[in-house]
């Protein structure tokens, strides 16, 4: 028994040591990564989470603001945050990645172990499945590695429910699977749920034992529900968002279709591209020629050759059922990822309720992963079951293997001698990778020979450590680190921010970007591409700089950033720049000229003493985007009463005074002449509470994007505070329900102890 133990606890910490390796050029001091969506959004967001202290409902440096938490992917509530706090968004994501990976690559083996597979056949399949192109991708897109992390968990509490301690095993499955909603991305999570119950069903330690299934889906029922009252802010705010957004429809059969599978690019699941190092041909003028041709979502299939042997042997006798099994959740996974390509998708996109909410049909590869990776366990154990003499033949495949590695080490990678003909460039990264493949796959088949043979446990341990770097190989340039420096502001940015950090509220502009500067087909050095993003403020670098950006670019958001887009997007530069001015807006920004006045922009609250009622937002907007309208004059109120304001027909409105402007808060100092309204430009949304002492006030939608409210002659404040009702309700609840989850959790221990006394009696 010790030694069992002893031996999952050396294979477990071999997978720690594996990952640090990995990871260990990111890990140095001074080192930042910066890749796809990792510099553009996720840090930006994590820094704003980190500045706001670990808490935050409202963003207002997102187009006139925004409900930042209300999107799942934000991660505002994901208690494994506190990397940002301790460590800064550029390097706590760095740590953030690793120990997510550690997590999912010491809770797979564990899992592995839970549901009966060997201690080689669980430490080879959690190498393949946690270095594999999917999770290492995942890096990339980390609210995806967020979820899937607690992935082996699900499996692990599901079984023990399944065999044992029911209700405790069933509380804990809930507060992972709270988690995994926290963790922002609701189709990993559903994906990993299902898997985790075929997991448990098809382990090698249940046949046909429908108790076993009864309780694993009930435990799976009562985690759920556990999981939606205990992650209830969430999906509060998150609700109240969706019909207001543009996912309030759902996506169209084309817009999801855009991010589907290709058929060309299947040949990457065995056969993976080659990523040159970023100091490959000063800068890598290459690079595109990788995995980022076409810009898919997942970066990598690479399921690694050297488990190929494994996966063949799985349908040996006594496993051909399960096997064939997972062979074809494998399939359902990856004919669902290449969407609309296959006619089934579409089937389901038309007729099956609530899929069209799900985006990116690239993501639905996940079972395919999990289904390789179930395929190598049960191959592994298919070897240890009998002995079979192939022990020459084995070292006579190692040896070719190696010799052919050894052929390519002799002969290194020549870039220079092919100029810039792209197409002999990939005929040669072909040739180069598919010899490189043969080669592991050489070796890789002769250690499964050498395995079943008698001696069987430094072969299996020896193939873990070849599938590690057969991944390691492929996979380990996919997202490299950069010094620090990378994250510092251009000259504009830097002497723009000096000169506006006195202020009470951000600086409003709006970013303009040039397509060519952001162009993987234009601009060939990755660096470089990755710079201009920054120095174009593109996709939320605005956020990192904490600059009010009307263009910052997000996933999920209300509709009304693209009502607003529409008009300010004319082509005639003074109707836009008037649209600009209205908004508040001060400056436009480009990389090449930087910022830019724009003229007599509103300031960002005002008191006008005439207003109009209009029941309509679209009217509202026809008439306040109109250059004849006199927008100083008049506010135009989305209301159904007709109510007005002022005794001065066309009086001249005057401006406020912001003496407050926090994420949540704003108070505005306004001297009316005599009864009015006060209009701020921040965006209109449920939640807002408006209030002048103890009395509160009703907010309106103020010209299409904004907030009016009535307010007093006199000199009064005026206080905006965002604080929704629903959010608070399901704060209360959420609280509520976690009380009685410690106190079920507290009985189910009691029972245990009980039982255990009895046994011993």
């Amino acid at each position: 028994m010790n030694q069992g133990r002893n031996r999952d606890l050396f294979h477990i910490l071999l997978l720690v040591i594996l990952a640090l390796i990995f990871w260990a050029p990111a890990l140095m001091p001074g080192q930042v990564l910066f890749f796809r969506d990792l510099c553009g959004e996720i840090i930006p967001k994590r820094g704003f989470w980190a500045d706001a202290g670990g808490f935050f409902l409202w963003n207002p440096y997102r187009f006139f603001g925004i409900p930042e938490a209300a999107n799942p992917q934000t991660e505002a509530f994901y208690p494994f945050n506190f990397f940002y706090l301790c460590f800064g968004p550029e390097r706590g994501i760095i740590y953030y990645i690793v120990f997510h990976q550690v997590l999912l690559l010491a809770g797979f083996y564990a899992a592995l172990r839970r549901l009966g597979f060997s201690p080689d056949a669980s430490l080879i399949a959690s190498a393949g499945f946690g270095f594999s192109g999917f999770i290492v991708s995942l890096s990339l897109l980390i609210v995806l590695l967020s979820t899937v992390a607690w992935f082996p968990l699900v499996i692990i509490l599901l079984d023990r429910a399944a065999r044992e301690r029911w209700l405790r095993s069933s509380l804990l499955l809930g507060l992972v699977m709270a988690i995994q909603i926290l963790a922002g991305e609701m189709e990993m999570a559903i994906m990993s749920w299902m898997l985790a119950l075929l997991a448990v069903w098809l382990s090698p330690r249940s046949g046909i034992a429908p108790k076993i299934w009864l309780r694993s889906l009930g435990a799976l029922l009562l985690g759920l529900a556990i999981a939606m009252v205990l992650s209830l802010p969430q999906l509060a705010l998150t609700l109240e968002l969706i019909p207001r957004s543009n996912r309030g429809s759902g996506l169209s059969l084309e817009s999801a279709s855009a991010w589907a599978l290709e058929w060309g690019r299947l040949k990457s699941f065995l056969l993976p591209n080659y990523i040159l190092p970023l100091s490959e041909t000063g800068g890598n003028r290459y690079w595109m020629l990788g995995f980022f041709a076409g810009g898919p979502y997942i970066l990598s299939y690479y399921l690694g050759i050297t488990l190929a042997p494994l996966v063949m042997v799985s349908f040996a006798r006594g496993h051909r059922i399960k096997s064939l099994l997972w062979v074809m959740i494998g399939a359902l996974g990856l004919g669902l990822a290449l969407g609309n390509r296959l006619p089934f998708y579409r089937v389901l996109f038309e007729h099956l309720p609530a899929f069209s909410l799900f985006r990116i049909p690239e993501k639905l590869v996940f079972p395919v992963f999990v289904s390789f990776a179930m395929l190598t366990a049960l191959g592994a154990e298919a070897i240890q079951a009998k002995a079979w003499r192939f022990s020459k033949t084995g070292w006579l495949l190692f040896f070719a293997g190696g010799i052919t590695l050894a052929l390519m080490l002799a002969f290194p990678l020549r870039l220079e001698i092919l100029g810039m003909d792209f197409e002999r460039v990939r005929h040669y990264l072909f040739n180069r990778v598919s010899w490189r493949v043969c080669g592991l796959a050489l070796m890789s088949l002769g250690l499964v020979l050498l395995a079943a043979a008698k001696n069987k446990t430094w072969p299996m341990r020896a193939l873990a450590l070849l599938v590690f770097a057969d991944l390691f190989l492929a996979l380990h340039q996919l997202n490299p680190p950069l010094g620090r420096d990378f994250y510092q502001p251009n000259a504009f940015i830097r002497e723009f921010k000096q000169q506006q950090e006195k202020r009470t509220y951000p600086v409003r502009i709006i970013s303009l970007k040039n397509p060519d500067d952001l162009s993987i087909n234009k601009v060939r050095d990755p660096v470089q591409l990755y710079r201009n993003t920054r120095d174009s403020l593109y996709s939320s670098w605005a956020l990192y700089f904490k600059l009010d950006d009307t263009d910052l670019l997000s996933s999920f958001y209300a509709r009304d950033f693209d009502q607003f887009h529409q008009l300010a997007k004319n082509p005639d530069p003074l109707m836009a720049r008037l649209i600009y001015s209205r908004s508040g807006i001060e400056y436009t920004y480009t990389r090449r000229q930087g910022f830019v006045p724009v003229g007599l922009p509103f300031p960002r609250a005002r008191i006008f003493y005439s207003a109009r009622a209009l029941a309509d937002q679209d009217q509202i907007l026809s008439i306040w985007s109109d250059p004849n309208f006199p927008a100083l004059q008049t506010a135009l109120l989305e209301s159904e009463s007709g109510n007005q304001a002022g005794t001065k027909a066309l009086s001249m409105s005057e401006p406020a005074r912001v003496i407050d402007y926090k994420n949540e808060l704003a108070r505005i100092e306004a001297n009316a002449k005599e009864e009015a309204w006060l209009v701020l430009l921040d965006s209109y949304y449920p939640g807002w509470k408006a209030s002048i002492g103890d009395k509160e006030l009703k907010i309106y939608r103020a010209d299409g994007f904004f907030r009016g409210v009535k307010i007093p002659a006199g000199k009064s404040v005026i206080e905006f505070r965002y604080a929704p009702s629903r959010f608070k309700w399901a704060l209360r609840a959420s609280g509520l329900g976690g009380l009685i989850w410690i106190g079920l959790l507290i009985i189910s221990r009691g029972k245990k102890n009980d039982r255990d006394q009895r046994r011993q009696s």
